[in-house]
């Protein structure tokens, strides 16, 4: 352990046992405490501090909702020593965290692409707009990410703060899909009947006159991959065709399972390796239409440097190299409706649509971020699909068992930097305190993805100069991002965001990164 982070963790509890004697009792009487601000240099050649520990009393804030920690989950931690004695204890009347963890990413389409509809799905909840561009051309696309923008600056002169709303862009990626019906006006549907014969081909002719007796597909190769007896899986897996015969330029199957069918409607082969392209030249253009606009990377070169890569894990294929994947990229998505489709029932139920229980689901599993897709980009009902997300994922959170987590992360990788180290005291400190939120003052958002990484129970509030390191925050469990345009001085900084949070006499743990020192609130002392 190096020297900063030893002598930080002293700290840490010399001041959480002085303040248990006489602070505590102030606590719960509301009492008024005052600062005493001191500097106490550590390591001269260190760019890295530690972490502070404040406790503050105000007026109520009307800009963030208290961030007490949810009292259901609280009371049902008390004693427990495993998940299931944890679970039983769950009420099921006890409200929820106020303060929303997971990130909510929103597909956005044609009902959703407005101004002031954008800003009405922020206000519900969304912290990342999705570009499909499986649908929709360059332009069609470049004005969306506009109105994003536009909508962005319309909530900050509504709520006196930038949401720093994310723009995801989705390449079509290495897809099968069909082709387009004949005679379609966009609603158009022909009705695939059970047990009828049907001939899949990639004869450009049927491109654009697609029956029910005869379907385009856009893969060259699938006659070469495709055996008898293997399925096609059209449109999420709501039709399935058996082959039963392979032809030069065509599959000719059995429908096994029927339904209505609209056009280029997504194709799936399970259990079948495709040498589909992983970046298509359809996906160099859509790349290079981000770069423009100073949104994605590395295919592109320099442009897009900082941009980061999520790619999205689809099929048997993309499990099988998972690790590889990770190891090269920022973060992974995982497709649940393709998925649902490549893994057998019995390793993985597969809903067609994503309830309730597929979003609490994936919170208590872990994910920082959940989707929505055609229910905010085509539905009826965009807003509420985003409340309701909202709803059921802090219901989730409040449910989910850490209470050996923290002790488990920390122990699985033993090779620590001084960042690391520093988003460590941090969490524990919060975790000990039980503090309402850990403040990080930085430039690059590093430590504030790092005590991510550690599940605070708590928010990570990440103060920065820098919008694309605010932006970027959204795919992180935990972190609000909070713009900061002032002068570039520590303790402007650090009081622009105490005055975000919510006035209450909860902990709180700073965490700041300075260039030679490390800035140290001591322990406040009660009023009289």
């Amino acid at each position: 352990m190096d020297m900063v982070a030893l002598v930080a963790r002293i700290l840490l509890f010399a001041m959480k046992n002085r303040l248990e004697s006489n602070i505590t009792s102030g606590f719960r009487e509301r009492k008024h405490f005052q600062f005493i601000y001191q500097k106490l240099y550590f390591n001269p050649s260190s760019k890295y501090t530690m972490v502070w520990i404040t406790n503050q009393e105000y007026e109520e804030s009307t800009i963030l909702p208290k961030t007490d920690l949810p009292r259901g989950q609280e009371q049902a931690s008390n004693g427990s020593h495993s998940k299931v004695e944890f679970n039983s204890k769950l009420d099921i009347l006890s409200r929820a965290n106020k303060v929303r963890l997971s990130g909510i990413v929103c597909t956005i389409g044609p009902v959703s692409r407005e101004v002031e509809y954008l800003c009405s799905l922020i206000e519900s909840g969304m912290n990342i707009a999705r570009m499909n561009f499986s649908h929709g051309s360059h332009e069609y696309h470049s004005q969306t990410i506009k109105n994003c923008r536009e909508a962005d600056k319309l909530y900050k002169e509504k709520k006196g703060f930038s949401p720093n709303l994310a723009i995801a862009l989705d390449t079509k990626g290495p897809e099968i899909r069909t082709g387009l019906l004949e005679g379609d006006d966009g609603r158009k549907e022909v009705e695939l009947e059970k047990g009828a014969k049907i001939k899949l081909t990639t004869n450009e002719e049927f491109k654009e006159k697609c029956t029910k007796e005869v379907l385009y597909l856009d893969y060259k190769n699938i006659t070469k991959v495709m055996v008898p007896g293997k399925r096609v899986f059209i449109d999420d897996g709501l039709i399935s065709v058996v082959a039963e015969e392979i032809g030069d330029d065509h599959v000719i199957g059995t429908i096994e399972n029927g339904g209505n069918l609209g056009s280029r409607k997504g194709c799936n082969l399970p259990g079948t390796d495709t040498d589909l392209p992983a970046v298509s030249e359809k996906d160099k253009s859509d790349l290079q239409l981000g770069v423009d606009l100073g949104e994605i990377r590395d295919v592109l070169g320099e442009a897009g440097k900082d941009i980061l890569i999520i790619p999205k894990i689809e099929n048997q294929q993309g499990c099988n190299n998972i690790d590889e994947i990770i190891e090269a990229s920022d973060g992974i998505m995982v497709a649940r409706g393709d998925m649902g489709i490549e893994i057998p029932t019995e390793k993985k139920p597969r809903p067609t649509r994503a309830e309730g229980a597929d979003v609490a689901n994936a919170i208590l599993d872990g994910a920082d971020c959940v989707m929505l897709s055609g229910e905010t980009a085509k539905g009826d009902y965009p807003t509420t699909c985003v409340r309701t997300m909202a709803a059921l994922a802090k219901e989730a959170e409040s449910c989910f068992y850490n209470s050996r987590l923290f002790e488990q992360l920390i122990s699985y990788d033993e090779m620590k930097d001084c960042s690391e180290t520093t988003a460590i005291a941090a969490v524990q400190s919060s975790l000990l305190n039980r503090a309402s939120a850990i403040i990080v003052l930085s430039e690059t958002g590093r430590t504030a993805k790092l005590a991510s990484k550690f599940r605070p129970k708590c928010p990570i509030v990440v103060s920065t100069h820098d919008g694309a390191v605010a932006r970027k925050c959204n795919l992180h469990r935990g972190l609000i991002p909070l713009l900061y345009e002032g002068e570039k001085s520590v303790d402007s900084q650090m009081k622009h965001a105490i005055d975000f949070l919510p006035r209450s006499s909860d902990s709180l743990v700073l965490e700041i990164l300075l260039s030679s020192s490390v800035d140290v609130l001591t322990p406040p002392h009660v009023s009289a």
